[in-house]
């Protein structure tokens, strides 16, 4: 089944590694296969990570993006979640849970999670 996405006059997207801007009207249109999507509300941008919370964000936010999960990243996500727990141990269960779906390769469901961070 499609995904229905509807922009806003002027709202950017990505969409499988190209970056769309809608026009100046309301638009919808449908996602008719499976490849990253995230709303301009969902990305964070490099300058605004200023907490560890926000660097585990942004870089399920690059596996997402590049659907992958390479050494490189898992060891960084690694030490960051640890960093995480020993900053805030009363949202160790948020941050296990984040672990989890990223060792799954739930990558969408690891960045709604870390929301909650």
């Amino acid at each position: 089944m499609p995904l229905k996405i509807t922009l806003k006059p002027g709202e950017r997207i990505f969409i499988g590694g190209a970056v769309l801007r809608n026009g100046p009207s309301r638009s919808q249109f449908f996602v008719e296969n499976q490849t990253p999507l995230l709303r301009e509300k969902e990305i964070l941008l490099e300058e605004e990570v200023d907490s560890v919370a926000k660097e585990i964000y942004f870089l399920v936010q690059a596996m997402y993006m590049e659907g992958t999960i390479s050494k490189k990243y898992a060891q960084t996500f690694s030490k960051l979640i640890g960093q995480f727990i020993r900053a805030a141990p009363s949202s160790a269960q948020t941050a296990v849970h984040v672990s989890a779906f990223v060792l799954s390769g739930q990558l969408y469901n690891a960045l709604k999670a870390c929301r909650k961070l």
